[in-house]
Order: structure tokens, then C-alpha cells, then sequence
């Protein structure tokens, strides 16, 4: 019986209710669709713009339709699918390598396969029976057998055992595998293809944190753990519960990846290849309900933008509950990345750390690299994601890849050893070794001397920050012979210099950036940098700013500790500098830092030999 995928005929009557309780999810979903009525997108000149144009629209459509009883929803999706026909190969341009046979399948092709098996679910009774065999054809063809032939054969990258960490994996099984259950009595394999594809969903679960962390980024978590966990919620459907994904320890956890990394501004701590954008609101909906987890609901509710998923997967019984009384502070073990914050409001201080392995998928040589978000504005930033240009290396991680800043360590809050920055592979890494956090301050404490190679035989980032507004960094540096070390630090905003001192300013937000080692009265360089990377990218000809300020001793070293403190505040015309930080103890085993923030007192000890922290506040 169709449909069923997502619902049944029998709980239309229920879905149309829901729909009425929750307009402000419903109504923007409506006028998304309703928009994309008028695009002429079905006269897109290639395969890829047809994808581009439609991806996020496909499956919407087709529920709208149900709930609407519009007919001109169907229609649209009836040109596009017809379309979709007409192109030979559903492989994204970028994707296609030698033999680009009909045996291959990449994340297109299964999108759009699944895409179709929504369609033949929703409008099962508007097709024509040449229609439905038309699309069961296509998705037998272009996914069903291109998918298992790679899985027995292991004929495609994706599939291999050590890649398991992929979005590739869980988009690709989990779409295949859900187009599958959609027309399964009509397609000779579908009960190979849906286990090959569960083992495929499970082997991804199994790369998860301990915590629920993501190695690919909150981007691609949101991608990649999304299209599993839908592939979850549809197996589970379709076995009335007897598989169920959701008993995964990961699955129980990885919301908070999502509430943790997002950020008081409504972005992300976007490490990796990801934008500054909040965590997937649908994903973090499905799995609120799940769960039972208020914090994730409160996490899913502020970023709904008007999709399908949203609306579908978002129970309105479920209380949001903001995280008050939650620690706001975490380390999420397993991919060495952590967040520490003042607390869960908008202009709260919020300070991203990241350390772990380069030898990730979407890789950035990122090690010991922290991005600082206050006063509801981005202050220091992470560069992100800068447009993709397979042609031009952008994916080589043995060498082009590191050429554009924002994967390189050139575009990261971390350190430059003679102008030459991280290394990537598996014996490439770093660890966070000690991580604090309580109501007055958090601190950790991360090792990245492995990342440089040769160049480096230390490298201990201390990081401490007294809550709300002060943050202060020690980086412990040691080479076998003498060598510039430079400090870098990439700003959101404008960097100025007022009475001697630097500010960070963006617009409602502020930081105050004081060098202590090197300070003003020692030999030093100081840079204020500006580089513009223009090239060919998927999207045309782009160009990507990458601005930072450098700070290193004028002379070379074998040995050396960078002394930084910073201090969040409201921008205003009239701001005085009241907070203080000096050093009262500086040698090769620790260094000890005193002053004033926040009308009190405090004394931090780095214990550079015990690689520890202690700290008083008074």
C-alpha cells in the first residue's frame, strides 16, 4: 500500500491536524513550495543544475501534495522526474572518473533515487502504471544495482573498510537503502540491498565519538549522520520497530554535538569543511523525539527553516527545555574537540577548540586552532568552507589541497613554524590531555607537536578561560634548533590599534587582544595580513579573503612560550580598558599570571613540565 514511506493513508487525516497545530513550521514550508511552483527549474541545461535546483525541493513537494491535494505540486514533479529521464549518467560532473560506467553511484544518484521513491510513495494513485514502471526502472537502474555491485565488488572508494567515517557512506546506503523499502515487492534485490545497506549505516554509527561527536564537522554530521538517522526512522517504519537503528549508543548521544557546537549567534563551530550555520534542525528534531530529550528539542525548534523533515519529524508534544541547568562547557572525546562557554545565552562567550587527527575526511590542518564568539557576534573565526574546485586539487590530501587557505594552517588560530604550517596523515595528530570545566572557569590543556613533523619537538597549547569574558593562552614551543615561531590569529570585523592596544570590533561585539609574550617592550613582529585567493571553482570564478593578525619574537628560537590574553566586551565609543594580566614568573617549567577581570582578582599557574593548570580567583 502506498503511501508509507513516511506515513500511511490511514495517518493523513492526523498529519493534516498537525499541520494546523504547528503553522509556524507548516506555513513556511508551504510558502517555500509555493515559490518554487513558479521556477522554470525543469529547463536547467545539465544534470548538475537539475540536481542544484531541486534537491531541497523533491520530497517536499511530494508531501505538500498529500496534505494539499494541489495538483500542481504533482505536475511540478511529474516535470521534473521526466526531466531527470532524460540524462544518461546521475552522476554529478565532478564525481565522473574513468571507467564513468552505469555500474557507478555517488551522492547525487542516490538522492535522486530516493527522491523518486518518494514520489512513486506519495503520488502513487496521480501516476500513470507506465509512469510508476518508468521510475521503479530508473531507481533499479541508476541506484539499486550500481549500489550492490559496488558493495560486492568494492569498486568504489566509499565502500572500502578504512572509510567508513564518510558522509559518502551513510548518504549512499541510507538513500538507496530507504529507496529500497519504498518499492520493495517491485524490485528483484530490494531485501539484499536494504541489509547491504543497514551494515553500511552501522559501520558509519560505529565511527562516532564516545560523546556523540563527528569527525567531518557539524556541517557534514548534520549531511551525513542526517541521512542515517532518516534511514533509521524509515527502516523502523517499515519493520514495525523490529530493526531499530536507534538503540545505536551513538545515536543516544550525538544530539549534543549538535546543542554544543552551535553557536550564541545562531552559527556553528564550523571546523572542517562546513559553514558558519546552526546544526540540522530536523536532525536534531528526530532525534529530540527519540529520545525524549527537551534540551535537543529547544536546539531543533530556534533553526526550523520551512523544511519537510522539519515539519514531519517534530513532535509538538515534547516540552523544549533551554539547557539552564546543563554544563555549558564540553570536551567531546574521540574527536578532541571541545566548547567552552559562559553560559546558553545569545551574548554569552563561547570559545571552540579543536585538536584530533588530520586524517579525517573533509581534513583541515586545524590542530590547536580555537575560533571566540561574543556579544552575539563572531570575534575570532574558523575560515570554514571555501568553495569546492575538484579540478583544481581542492580533495588531494597528498598535496593541492593545503594550497588554499582555509584547509591549510595558514587560515587558523594556531602556530607557523618558518612560515610552514601542519602536516596531514594518520601519525599526524593532536590530543587534548587535560580538560576542566566549572561555574568560575574551564581550562585544557592540548598537545600538537606531531602535526609539524621534524619542525617541532613541543607544542602544548594551554587554554584558560575565567567566565564570562577572559581568555588567556600559553603555547609551549621547543624545536631542535632555532626557528620563527609565528602566532596567528584570524579576526570577524576589524582589527585596530587604540592607545597601544589592540581590538578586535564587530559590531556589537568586541576583543581585546593583549600580548604579554611577546609584550610591546620585547623585540617583536606584528602583522596585519591580507591574502586573496582567486581561482575556478564548481560555482565559476571566486574569490576568498583570508585576513589575520601575526604576532612573533623578532629573532629566531629553539624555545619559546607565547603568553595571549583576550577579553570579550560590548563594543561602545566610551570603553576603558578596567581588566588587567601580567606575568609574575616566567621559566622553562611554568609561567605564573596574575590581574584582575571582572572585579576580581586571579592567579593562573602553568605548570609547563606537569602540562596542568591551577587556578585562584579571588
Amino acid at each position: 500500500d502506498h503511501p508509507r514511506i513516511y506515513f500511511t493513508r490511514d495517518e493523513i487525516p492526523e498529519l493534516k491536524a498537525k499541520a494546523e497545530k504547528c503553522r509556524w513550521i507548516y506555513d513556511r514550508l508551504l510558502k517555500r513550495c509555493s515559490e518554487f511552483l513558479k521556477s522554470p527549474i525543469e529547463k536547467s541545461s545539465g544534470f548538475d543544475d537539475l540536481y542544484n535546483a531541486t534537491k531541497n525541493f523533491m520530497i517536499d513537494l511530494c508531501v505538500v501534495y498529500v496534505l494539499t491535494d494541489d495538483e500542481r505540486y504533482a505536475e511540478k514533479i511529474r516535470r521534473i522526474i521526466q526531466r531527470f529521464m532524460e540524462f544518461d549518467s546521475w552522476i554529478l560532473h565532478e564525481h565522473r572518473y574513468p571507467p564513468a560506467s552505469s555500474r557507478m553511484i555517488d551522492l547525487a544518484a542516490a538522492e535522486v533515487s530516493f527522491s523518486f521513491a518518494v514520489a512513486y510513495d506519495c503520488l502513487y494513485d496521480y501516476l500513470s502504471p507506465s509512469e510508476r514502471r518508468a521510475i521503479e526502472n530508473a531507481i533499479d537502474s541508476r541506484a539499486i544495482k550500481p549500489f550492490l555491485y559496488a558493495v560486492r565488488n568494492q569498486s568504489e572508494w566509499w565502500i572500502k573498510p578504512e572509510q567508513a567515517s564518510s558522509n559518502w557512506r551513510s548518504v549512499i546506503c541510507g538513500d538507496v537503502g530507504s529507496a529500497a523499502c519504498a518499492l520493495a515487492e517491485k524490485l528483484e534485490d530490494a531485501k539484499t540491498c536494504i541489509e547491504e545497506a543497514l551494515g553500511g549505516v552501522i559501520s558509519v554509527l560505529d565511527c562516532g565519538g564516545i560523546d556523540g561527536g563527528w569527525s567531518e564537522g557539524i556541517g557534514y554530521w548534520g549531511y551525513g549522520i542526517g541521512r542515517a538517522v532518516h534511514f533509521a526512522d524509515i527502516i523502523k517504519r517499515a519493520s514495525d520497530g523490529s530493526v531499530n537503528l536507534f538503540a545505536h549508543p551513538y545515536l543516544r548521544v550525538t544530539g549534543n554535538f549538535g546543542l554544543y557546537c552551535e553557536t550564541p549567534d545562531g552559527g556553528s563551530f564550523n571546523f572542517s569543511d562546513c559553514r558558519y550555520e546552526p546544526p540540522n534542525a530536523w536532525l536534531m528534531a528526530r532525534l529530540a523525539r527519540e529520545y525524549r530529550n527537551p534540551y535537543w528539542q529547544w536546539c531543533a525548534e530556534k533553526n526550523m527553516q520551512g523544511r519537510v523533515l522539519e515539519f514531519l519529524y517534530y513532535d509538538p508534544s515534547l516540552r523544549s527545555r533551554a539547557p539552564l541547568n546543563l554544563n555549558p562547557s564540553m570536551h567531546f572525546r574521540g574527536i578532541d574537540v571541545a566548547v567552552l562557554r559562559s553560559g546558553w545565552g545569545q551574548r554569552d562567550t563561547f570559545v571552540g577548540f579543536k585538536s584530533g587527527s588530520t586524517a579525517t575526511h573533509h581534513p583541515q590542518l586545524d590542530i590547536n586552532s580555537f575560533i571566540i564568539c561574543a556579544c552575539g557576534r563572531r570575534l575570532v573565526e574558523d575560515l570554514g568552507l571555501w568553495s569546492y574546485a575538484h579540478a583544481s586539487g581542492f580533495f588531494w590530501n597528498w598535496g593541492p589541497r593545503w594550497d588554499f587557505d582555509a584547509n591549510s594552517t595558514l587560515g587558523h588560530n594556531t602556530i607557523l613554524v618558518d612560515g610552514e604550517g601542519q602536516r596531514y596523515g594518520s601519525q599526524y595528530y593532536g590530543r587534548i590531555v587535560r580538560f576542566f570545566t566549572s561555574k568560575r572557569y574551564d581550562y585544557l590543556v592540548s598537545k600538537g607537536h606531531r602535526v609539524y613533523g621534524e619542525l617541532l619537538d613541543r607544542f602544548v597549547r594551554f587554554l584558560v578561560f575565567l567566565k564570562p569574558n577572559f581568555i588567556v593562552i600559553v603555547d609551549d614551543l621547543r624545536s631542535s634548533r632555532e626557528r620563527r615561531f609565528e602566532w596567528l590569529l584570524h579576526y570577524s570585523g576589524r582589527l585596530v590599534e587604540l592607545n597601544g592596544e589592540l581590538r578586535v570590533i564587530n559590531d556589537t561585539a568586541s576583543l581585546d587582544v593583549l600580548p604579554l609574550k611577546p609584550a610591546e617592550t620585547d623585540d617583536l613582529v606584528i602583522g596585519r595580513v591580507e591574502r586573496v585567493s582567486i581561482y575556478n571553482a564548481e560555482e565559476g570564478r571566486v574569490r576568498h579573503i583570508n585576513r589575520y593578525l601575526s604576532i612573533s619574537p623578532l629573532h629566531r628560537k629553539s624555545k619559546y612560550q607565547f603568553v595571549i590574553a583576550m577579553y570579550t566586551h560590548p563594543s561602545s565609543p566610551n570603553y576603558s580598558r578596567e581588566w588587567t594580566a601580567e606575568i609574575s614568573k616566567c621559566t622553562d617549567e611554568s609561567i605564573s599570571l596574575k590581574g584582575r577581570a571582572d572585579g576580581c582578582d586571579y592567579m593562573i599557574e602553568f605548570n609547563l613540565a606537569a602540562e596542568d593548570v591551577t587556578v585562584n580567583i579571588d
